[in-house]
């Protein structure tokens, strides 16, 4: 606490003409910026930073968003507090709803994937004015304004999500990022995408001839936007539990720069996940070396000796870059990473995030029931297990219809468990009343009642791509017997058709 109020001290003192000014408390009062401490949108515009903490919880209203076709350092004439809204990279918070003052807003940087999703106000205009809670990064400027960089979580109302410490991973693992292409299953595992400074988005999983992996680079940056620092930290892993104590990866690099001094990717062991506060010992690791602006074949990193460290520790690969752009910057991509001489496994190991309670819609749809509360004229059946390998939902007959039909899971006991999570994968290509319409729900095993639980991410129009759906809260059932389903609904204005597959529960005891 004494460092954020130190910190708040230096900042006041930037447009203070007082050589010791007073410490004046922002609106709202300090928050650290843990999950149930939220800092509020008025200390982060002010600049403010906990420095133990490598990403902050904020909470303010969405009340708008710098409009980048109009100008991208906000002020007067491109904060834009009004619909229709067509930006969906960033939103602006305030300390009230219906706050029309740009310079009382901080600015929110959304990277794609599940928070841009579920917060942007292109695709939900009904977001402006709700009270949300942001994870991000703090202390640094967006769109020329101190606000939250790099959103990586987020929970409607004033709080966060509570932070749920793993166990540390015991034994050897193996982590080819081959489960998603979305970053949230692997943060469920413990995995951490920081970015210490720069502004962009850090690490992302790509898919590429089949293969995923994941990359980082400055090429979005600019030459004076620097230096640009992102951190790919592995979970926990509890040395003692290890035979073997060696550490294995393999890199690819493309777009070489003029003095390979500026930018660079290192591995560390940390102490803790949060560099600014780790004690990290470097590696002598083999990395792949761009020579051009083609990628590199694949280069092993070499076995590299662990045993010197003790307790619990986590590898962390830093990407560092003085400048940003084309010519300045090169692209790192790394991919099976092994720890204790873990070899690849037929199917992907998760390290332990409390173990799963259930997995369904993998090869079948064995137990769950259907239960059609209105079926339209011609459809006997909404749901169906596809030979391809998902459940599929459609009434679409000739026209659409109006309908309303939940696939519902067998009973699933949480008793004695806590932190309940859902997971799955699902698509939809021709989107009308999707979003709309149909919903995750969950109920109490016994009773008729379900509860909407909001899907964080939900897949791009267009296309039968598959995407995760981002972890699920449903630790407001931990310790009863459950259900868990998806409703099908459609209308007149459209009937949808909704894929959903791999399905997955988790909890802690």
């Amino acid at each position: 606490m004494m460092s954020l109020i130190a910190a708040l001290m230096v900042l006041v003192s930037c447009d203070s003409e007082y050589s010791q000014p007073p410490v004046n408390l922002p609106e709202g009062g300090i928050g650290t910026g843990a999950w149930d401490n939220p800092m509020t949108a008025y200390q982060c515009l002010l600049g403010s930073v906990n420095p133990d903490r490598a990403e902050a919880w904020v909470t303010g209203y969405i009340v708008g968003v710098v409009n980048t076709e109009v100008g991208n350092v906000l002020n007067e004439r491109c904060a834009q507090f009004e619909g229709p809204f067509s930006v969906n990279t960033n939103i602006l918070i305030a300390m009230n709803p219906g706050e029309r003052d740009w310079e009382k807003c901080a600015t929110v940087q959304l990277p794609s994937g599940s928070v841009r999703s579920a917060l942007n106000l292109t695709d939900h205009p009904d977001n402006l004015d709700k009270l949300v809670t942001i994870k991000g990064t703090t202390g640094e400027k967006y769109c020329g304004a101190y606000g939250i960089r790099s959103a990586s979580d987020f929970n409607w109302g004033d709080q966060g999500k509570e932070e749920v410490e793993l166990d540390p991973v015991e034994g050897p693992f193996f982590q080819n990022f081959s489960a998603s292409t979305s970053f949230d299953p692997y943060a469920a595992q413990g995995w951490k995408n920081v970015m210490v400074s720069g502004g962009l988005s850090g690490w992302y999983v790509r898919d590429f001839d089949n293969n995923n992996y994941i990359t980082t680079s400055a090429y979005l940056g600019t030459q004076t936007g620097g230096p640009y620092e992102n951190w790919l930290i592995s979970p926990a892993i509890d040395m003692s539990k290890l035979t073997e104590k060696t550490l294995e990866f393999e890199t690819m690099a493309a777009y070489a720069v003029e003095n390979p001094e500026n930018c660079l990717l290192e591995v560390y062991v940390m102490t803790t996940d949060n560099p600014a506060t780790s004690t990290s010992t470097r590696l002598n690791a083999v990395t792949a070396v761009p020579t051009g602006s083609a990628y590199t074949a694949w280069v092993k990193s070499g076995k590299l000796d662990l045993s010197s460290f003790e307790g619990t520790v986590r590898i962390g690969w830093r990407y560092w870059s003085k400048e940003g752009g084309s010519g300045y910057s090169a692209t790192y991509c790394l991919d099976n990473i092994s720890v204790g001489g873990a070899t690849e496994p037929e199917t992907p190991v998760v390290p332990p995030a409390g173990g799963a309670v259930y997995e369904g819609l993998t090869t079948s749809a064995e137990g769950w029931t259907y239960d059609n509360v209105i079926l339209p004229s011609g459809v006997s059946s909404v749901w169906k297990w596809d030979s391809n390998g998902y459940l599929k939902g459609s009434a679409f007959n000739g026209s659409a219809q109006e309908c309303e039909s939940t696939a519902c899971s067998p009973v699933i006991s949480l008793a004695g468990l806590t932190g309940a999570r859902v997971e799955f994968e699902h698509t939809a290509k021709f989107q009308t009343t999707l979003r709309e319409l149909c919903a995750f729900v969950v109920r109490e095993a016994g009773t008729t009642e379900w509860a909407e639980v909001s899907i964080p991410t939900w897949p791009a129009a267009g296309s039968w791509t598959f995407v995760g759906s981002g972890s699920i809260d449903i630790s407001a059932f931990d310790g009863k017997e459950i259900e868990i389903g998806f409703r099908y609904g459609s209308s007149t204005a459209g009937a949808d058709t909704w894929e959903v597959k791999n399905v997955k529960v988790t909890a802690s005891k």
